[in-house]
């Protein structure tokens, strides 16, 4: 989807490896041919221009073989002419390489520093406030977790975590997937009010709840693991004074060339490579330790700081301790090419077997369990400090998973309950109730509102309420059925919408209506619309959320 301004000298220096690779294989066959400055100039230029011709991806194929050619043909004529002045630009331009490759790293560090430096000084004084911590485990569906009910001892720190505070059973985010559910979460808006979709960032129009910490002398951090719809310029990052997205290691390095990048998108070359993870990518035991080094830094003041944790996200690839944990090693794996870091490719939807389903959730626990060891050493360092006890700690997701649940995979193909329950673990002992599960279904739009309050600094205008009166009101107030909207827009097509009361689920996508019992029936197999003891429930869902969510277009 992107790259971070570290581009700058990474891509120089990435792009400077295929032409080392190019002399290096020149050396090493000189014995068979005699190479010439006019052949090694042409070589050199074609394989520039086939790099700069792949970023220009709306050229047809052939123009991208013969073009290089061509231009290579005609490089190698003129060095051949005039090789004194080749040999001066070949130096101008490899030592122009170098200075952009050092001054730009070193540059955009520096500056980095100057202007958190600056922010942080700039913020106002802040008062007696608790820090406060957002952990996001991204793709992390309920119904996974040994928390919520899963045999499968995928969350004993989160089990335990769990009994100093307070968890929510039936937590729903407003859509299926990352960036309008993380934006939810951010503004308190339902999906369909906000900018953003499947190629557009969050706009500005909605404060976030980073920019209300910032403002009251917070200082904000983002640390995040997914790059595709986490990154700043998705719009997630306003408010935060530091963020970090894109990473600087090797997998971002090799990236950062179009030669490599193209290659990488290829699946038959992973499969050669035998390599299916996301290059580069940042996992929870990196993301821990990356925010307790800046939580060191930053201990004047009270923090906001927010975690995305990407392990569990597809492709399920846990390190082998774990794997052998959960998973049967019998069954051979079946990748699907969801994307490649930077670019979305299309999506294999051939549906896998049973038994492979099986296969991919298993390794999907077990992705889900080192998070948990992730986010248990992280709090328990917090402890050891001194610090857990003044911070507020929310625990969540922004969406689930299917593995073949009524023949879907993935997400972003639903607005099913199995892509919508999430955990939502609350701990703050000064004002959270110890061990208390509360049943009532809550929606994660009312998070900005929650962690606010919590804070001590009101709702602060943001839609919704707090999740306090969960556990102050009264247990008949907990047994409201107050409506919890979600929705999903295919891309260029319509929405999906859906709305919660009480047990019921009703489900308004392109093709169908259905009404679903989800304490009865988890799965929502058993479609209930159309039975008359439900009848006045389907109804007042279906006004409710056509008043909530207007669809575009009624049907007749």
């Amino acid at each position: 989807m992107g790259f971070g301004p570290d581009l700058v000298w990474m891509a120089p220096l990435s792009s400077l490896g295929w032409f080392l690779l190019l002399a290096a294989l020149l050396v090493a066959t000189r014995r068979w041919g005699r190479w010439t400055l006019r052949t090694t100039v042409g070589l050199a230029v074609a394989l520039g221009v086939v790099g700069c011709l792949l970023i220009w991806w709306q050229l047809h194929w052939v123009a991208k073989i013969l073009l290089p050619i061509g231009v290579g043909v005609q490089a190698g004529r003129l060095a051949h002419r005039r090789p004194f002045e080749t040999g001066v630009l070949l130096r101008w331009t490899a030592v122009s390489t170098g200075l952009l490759i050092v001054v730009g790293g070193i540059a955009l560090a520096g500056y980095r520093r100057w202007s958190e430096r600056a922010a942080v000084a700039s913020l106002p004084a802040s008062q007696a406030s608790p820090n406060v911590l957002l952990l996001i485990l991204d793709t992390v569906r309920a119904s996974s977790l040994s928390l919520l009910g899963e045999t499968a001892p995928t969350t004993p720190g989160l089990e335990r975590w769990g009994r100093d505070g307070v968890v929510f059973t039936r937590a729903l985010v407003t859509a299926p997937w990352t960036l309008p559910s993380h934006a939810s979460m951010f503004t308190g808006q339902w999906a369909h009010q906000q900018s953003s979709g499947f190629r557009r960032a969050l706009d500005g129009t909605h404060r976030t709840v980073a920019e209300a910490f910032r403002d009251a002398g917070f200082v904000t951090a983002g640390f995040v693991g997914n790059l595709v719809y986490c990154t700043k310029r998705m719009g997630l990052a306003r408010g935060f004074i530091h963020y970090e997205d894109y990473p600087v290691n090797f997998g971002e390095l090799l990236q950062s060339s179009a030669l490599t990048l193209t290659l990488l998108r290829r699946p038959w070359f992973r499969r050669l490579l035998g390599y299916h993870d996301v290059l580069g990518r940042k996992r929870a035991p990196r993301l821990t330790r990356d925010f307790l080094r800046w939580s060191d830094a930053n201990r004047d003041r009270p923090f906001f700081a927010f975690l995305n944790f990407y392990d569990a996200h597809e492709p399920y690839l846990p390190p082998e301790d774990f794997e052998r944990k959960f998973v049967n090693p019998d069954v051979p794996r079946q990748f699907r090419y969801l994307y490649f870091w930077h670019d979305v490719v299309p999506l294999d939807r051939t549906l896998r077997s049973q038994q492979q389903n099986r296969r991919e959730l298993q390794a999907y626990q077990a992705s889900i369990a080192q998070i948990d060891l992730a986010v248990d050493s992280l709090l328990q360092r917090l402890a050891d400090r001194g610090a857990l006890e003044r911070t507020i700690v929310i625990v969540t997701s922004d969406h689930g998973e299917h593995f073949g649940e009524r023949g879907r995979q993935g997400h972003t193909t639903s607005v099913l309950t199995q892509v919508l329950h999430v955990p939502l673990l609350i701990r703050y002992p000064a004002k959270v109730p110890r061990g208390l599960r509360l049943e009532q279904p809550v929606t994660l739009r009312d998070l900005p509102a929650t962690m606010l309050d919590l804070a001590g600094l009101g709702p602060g205008g943001f839609p919704g309420k707090s999740l306090g009166h969960s556990w102050a009101d009264s247990a008949e107030a907990r047994q409201s059925d107050t409506p919890i909207l979600a929705s999903l827009k295919e891309h260029n097509g319509p929405w999906h919408r859906s709305i919660v009361l009480g047990r019921f689920h009703y489900i308004d996508d392109p093709k169908s209506r259905g009404l679903f019992d989800i304490i009865a029936d988890p799965l929502e197999e058993t479609d209930l619309l159309g039975r008359p003891e439900v009848a006045s429930i389907a109804e007042r869902a279906a006004i409710l959320l056509d008043s909530l969510h207007p669809s575009p277009k009624k049907r007749s």
